[in-house]
């Protein structure tokens, strides 16, 4: 991972609290939290590495990071939106310490408590996809499962699948905690009560739960998109009243579009899935302690989320990006078809419907406060659905803050902890957002003396230190940027300011510079890992210019253009 230096860490809450920090409930086992941990080879009592159990990664994530697969349900067949059938390998992948090293801290304390962090994956993925992520949050002391869970579509591009395919990943991944959770309980057993009760393979699997340390009453979630959404909805609708009847009714619900009518019932109950020897065993929502959420979503209305009757009041941290077109920031209101999914379905009883709404981050966490349950909000002005890379570090560092405040017992039920960020506009995600009243929200992004928030302004990270950054021209943002956000050239109105883009003309493409006033400016093509492959001097004039592209540049690869102090322009050539 890159390192960069944030100087400033800003925490702003939505209401007054007190200063110091308010302990609601340490989970035993976590004194280590905060102190140096020394890692030794159990063999030798060698000293190997030290650090922040939790916060520092501590193990080499190939090196000392042991892999171990196991199977929560049998193989299954999903769909795809355009109807392809693929096969679900339903298995999940356990990352735990090597029981080579051992752990201590003060006067030799040992270490045998290491929350589980579950790493769901995006649509569409695997086990495989989350890989690395898995192995991240193993260098830092956790013991993580990844699992392979359903992401269906159905075949159908209604809106409302989305309910039917979260619901088809919830029971997947209770029944992968499921079967962690018995294992773990059969390990805090001796093996002689083992014997007749279990399997050789299944003893084997409680072996190494057991060597891991793991410790099955502290389990955490954490996803982007699909994956965030999944998180969300697993730690917090955890009995069967909390989902609609017709998901798991033994009667047919069928909705009907333009891609003809779509069973949405007949699921079966939400501990449906999983192995047989698992069968009967409960799925254990006291052990989820937190949830963390790159996006996430709810549909129709955060009403449906009922704290106090049917939903676990686990704390949860949100992560999300102001622009997002897709997993909306607040809430969004899909019409007809508008590219993400069709809203227009005829319900059994024969009424028709031709909206969709998406509630996202924001919302879910204010109705969390009003409920009394404790969340954290890290807001990113700008940006898209993907999230910036040059911000991965700091999102995972304050990912995993919110881990050690909760083991810490460091939070208040229904305090809301909200951190805003804005991004320099080069680093913006490339799904921009046209402002409209429905993006209200945004006063939490300005400069302006009325906003309640301290606001960190991020740096501007070079193609050359964060390669695969996408970035924009953000014109419809240039109401809520203030001074000195938009790059180096410090207080010039925007109307001063250079944009680059290209245009195409009866005279093929070309590069488009709009300059607000006439001056000799450096023009300069690199690509995305900041080799220079064109550069001159152009004698621009204030309106719009037209420039030809440079011959030879090289095709099928990723190139940025800047004129002068202007935002990067990304583009390539595929012909």
């Amino acid at each position: 991972m890159m390192s960069f230096n944030f100087s400033v860490s800003v925490l702003m809450w939505s209401f007054a609290v007190s200063l110091l920090p308010s302990v609601h409930a340490q989970i035993p086992g976590y004194d280590y939290i905060g102190q140096t941990v020394t890692k030794k080879i159990k063999a030798t009592g060698e000293v190997v590495g030290s650090g922040e159990l939790l916060k520092d990664p501590v193990f080499n994530p190939d090196l000392e990071v042991v892999k171990t697969t196991m199977r929560y349900a049998p193989d299954t067949m999903a769909t795809r939106r355009s109807g392809q059938p693929y096969l679900v390998s339903r298995l999940m992948d356990f990352y735990y310490p090597t029981p080579k090293i051992a752990l201590e801290y003060g006067n030799g304390t040992k270490v045998d408590h290491l929350p589980l962090m579950i790493v769901l994956h995006a649509g569409q993925g695997s086990k495989e996809t989350s890989a690395s992520y898995a192995r991240y949050w193993a260098s830092l002391g956790f013991t993580v499962i990844a699992p392979t869970v359903r992401s269906d579509r159905f075949g159908y591009d209604y809106c409302d699948c989305y309910r039917k395919s979260i619901y088809f990943a919830l029971q997947d991944i209770r029944a992968a905690i499921r079967l962690y959770s018995m294992l773990y309980d059969y390990g805090q057993m001796p093996d002689s009560a083992l014997a007749g009760v279990l399997t050789s393979a299944q003893r084997v699997l409680v072996r190494k739960i057991r060597a891991s340390h793991t410790d099955g009453h502290s389990i955490f979630m954490v996803g982007k998109s699909y994956g965030g959404t999944i998180a969300y909805h697993a730690a917090t609708r955890t009995i069967q009243t909390a989902f609609e009847d017709y998901l798991w009714s033994d009667q047919p619900y069928e909705i009907t579009g333009s891609g003809g009518p779509m069973n949405m019932g007949r699921s079966g109950g939400i501990d449906a899935v999983g192995m047989p020897y698992t069968a009967g065993y409960p799925f254990p929502a006291d052990r989820i302690k937190g949830f963390m959420c790159r996006t996430a979503a709810v549909f129709d209305s955060v009403g449906t989320i009922r704290y106090g009757e049917s939903a676990n009041p686990v704390p949860g941290l949100f992560i999300h990006n102001t622009c997002d077109r897709l997993v909306p920031y607040n809430s969004r209101e899909l019409v007809h078809y508008e590219g993400l999914c069709d809203a227009d379905i005829t319900w059994p009883g024969g009424e028709t419907d031709s909206t969709f709404k998406l509630i996202g981050s924001e919302a879910i966490s204010q109705h969390m406060q009003e409920a009394g349950v404790y969340s954290e909000l890290m807001t990113f002005c700008g940006g898209g659905h993907d999230s910036n890379l040059c911000s991965d570090e700091l999102i995972d560092a304050e990912t995993a803050g919110f881990v050690r405040r909760i083991l810490s017992g460091s939070y208040t039920p229904g305090d809301r902890l909200e951190l805003v960020y804005r991004y320099d506009p080069a680093n913006y995600s490339d799904q921009c957002c046209t402002i409209g009243s429905e993006y209200g929200f945004m006063l939490k992004c300005s400069c302006d003396t009325s906003n309640p928030y301290s606001v960190v302004d991020l740096p501007y990270i070079t193609s050359a230190d964060c390669p695969l950054t996408p970035s924009c021209q953000l014109t419809s943002l240039c109401d809520l940027q203030p001074p000195g956000l938009l790059g180096d050239e410090g207080d010039a109105p925007w109307e001063e300011r250079l944009l680059l883009r290209m245009n195409t003309g009866n005279e093929g493409v070309f590069f488009e510079v709009r300059s607000g006033k006439t001056g000799m400016y450096p023009f300069r093509i690199t690509t995305a890992d900041g080799r220079e492959v064109a550069t001159s001097t152009l004698h621009l004039e204030q309106g719009t210019n037209h420039l030809a592209i440079p011959t030879g540049l090289p095709r099928h690869t990723l190139l940025v253009g800047k004129v002068g102090n202007s935002l990067p322009l990304k583009f390539h050539f595929v012909d």
